[in-house]
């Protein structure tokens, strides 16, 4: 009886143990089943607000893109100063894309038609999108009526625009304009260029094998690598500042017109023969004999280390295509490639807005920020539905870093080859370029600096390339000083 008992007990037991181990499976299986249902609506939440744009922005999505169209008339383009850059117009019964401004804001508005390039594409979400009254947007889609897209308002300024526009005249190049405190894109132009209003009808001309060579739809300003020549002297000179500070105050150097060291020789540009000079000198003459010297005497690593600090080799922080700029020098380099790298030749390519983010840098106290062109985003009835703010990309430069390069940038603008930059009501700071890019000599026309009116103010950075333009002194630094004027003189 008792052997009976505790053998009933022992069932009891176990099925009491069956079941809690049953409601133990039903509650994790639970939890698994909730946990996976949190992260699906992460994961749309997620989409919709952080992917979903990116997707009907691709303009390889063109059949979502046509749906939006058929609902949505595509928002207006507005530059800071509220002038419409690209709106939607009504031509025999259909709407086309008109951009009153035609080629001078080609690259960087882009183009709707043929998909989409520039602002077109980036905001494409938005331009085809309304945050109008929804009162409003349900009965224009019960009257089958189209509903009027958001606008977006950028950070261009349509005279600083205009002024880089008609400085680069029918020059090819690029100018940037940049506020370094914030990263706002105040202007960019990329030349040759195209007239929006009719990318349908040139396209074919455009896009032929025999227009190849021009690469009319490529924006030069981001997009672009070339030598940065003497430019890149900036990189030089912080590099010795940080490896070598004494040999920077006690540097003296007699230029004689032409650097040799075995098999290699460098010469001035020009043919010049600066004399003796001293490190403030040499930058502002840019005697390539000076930094050549200079370059012998630093470390490969110190100088490889210095430009990825510098977002050499590395993505730019933008919305709008851009190529990464590239340095090459290595342990092994021979001679000559170590000279030539010194003033900014031998591999070493970059584009001009990251040349500008660099003097950005040195402008901001070292802090560079990320650039944007996109200020805000707007209903068509005037309600605020997003905005952009100031975001710093890095470091690239530590605060007494940038202003030792003041003094030098300030002395080549003064004293030196960047002296057609300098204007009225503002001082500038500088550095030519003269970059050779072909065995016959040909060179690029390179000017970067910045300016301010009030001192330790600095307000706007400006980069011109000019391709094949020879002289950056003589070319490129007064296409940047009709661009700060046009800026200081609103």
């Amino acid at each position: 009886m008792k052997r009976r008992q505790r053998y009933g007990e022992r069932a009891v037991a176990e099925e009491g143990k069956k079941k809690r181990l049953s409601n133990q499976e039903i509650v994790l299986v639970t939890y698994v089943f909730l946990i996976l249902f949190l992260i699906m609506i992460a994961f749309l939440a997620y989409f919709m607000y952080k992917k979903a744009p990116s997707y009907v922005n691709n303009p390889y999505n063109a059949n979502r893109q046509a749906i939006l169209e058929e609902r949505y008339t595509r928002g207006d383009i507005l530059s800071a100063d509220r002038q419409v850059l690209a709106t939607t117009v009504e031509e025999d019964g259909a709407e086309k894309r008109y951009y009153p401004y035609g080629e001078i804001f080609a690259h960087i508005v882009g183009y709707n038609g043929r998909g989409t390039s520039g602002i077109e594409q980036m905001e494409n979400s938005s331009l085809l999108s309304s945050h109008n009254n929804p009162v409003e947007m349900f009965t224009n889609e019960l009257l089958e009526k189209k509903n009027k897209g958001d606008m977006v308002v950028t950070t261009l300024l349509t005279d600083v625009q205009e002024a880089a526009f008609d400085g680069l005249g029918e020059m090819k190049g690029a100018v940037v304009a940049i506020e370094p405190s914030t990263g706002k894109i105040i202007a960019m132009v990329s030349k040759p260029c195209f007239d929006p209003n009719y990318i349908s009808e040139i396209w074919d001309e455009i896009v032929s094998e025999e227009h190849s060579s021009e690469a009319v739809l490529v924006n030069r300003a981001s997009q672009g690598l070339y030598p940065p020549g003497s430019t890149f002297k900036i990189v030089t000179l912080l590099e010795l500042l940080r490896e070598n500070p004494a040999m920077a105050e006690e540097f003296s150097y007699n230029c004689e017109g032409v650097y040799t060291e075995g098999q290699w020789s460098i010469k001035c540009a020009h043919d010049a023969e600066h004399g003796e000079q001293n490190l403030s000198e040499a930058f502002a003459n840019s005697c390539n004999g000076a930094f050549v010297a200079i370059g012998r005497q630093l470390s490969f690593r110190n100088v490889y280390r210095l430009c990825d600090d510098l977002g050499f080799n590395s993505p730019l922080p933008t919305a709008f295509p851009s190529s990464r700029s590239r340095f090459t020098l290595k342990d092994d380099g021979d001679i000559g490639t170590v000279m030539q790298t010194s003033i900014g030749q031998g591999e070493t390519l970059v584009t001009p807005l990251h040349m500008a983010l660099i003097m950005s840098a040195i402008a901001n106290k070292g802090k560079v920020m990320e650039p944007y062109v996109v200020d805000h985003v707007v209903s068509s009835q005037g309600n605020q539905v997003s905005s952009s703010s100031p975001r710093q990309w890095r470091r690239m430069m530590s605060e007494e870093e940038a202003d030792q390069l003041s003094d030098y940038l300030r002395a080549a603008v003064t004293d030196g080859t960047g002296s057609a930059a300098q204007g009225e009501g503002y001082n500038v700071y500088g550095k030519t370029g003269t970059a050779e890019f072909n065995s016959s000599g040909d060179t690029h026309a390179w000017f970067v600096g910045y300016a301010e009116r009030t001192a330790n103010t600095p307000e706007l950075v400006v980069c011109v390339l000019v391709e094949n333009g020879q002289s950056g002194g003589d070319i490129a630094a007064p296409i940047c000083r009709k661009v700060m004027d046009a800026y200081f003189g609103r």
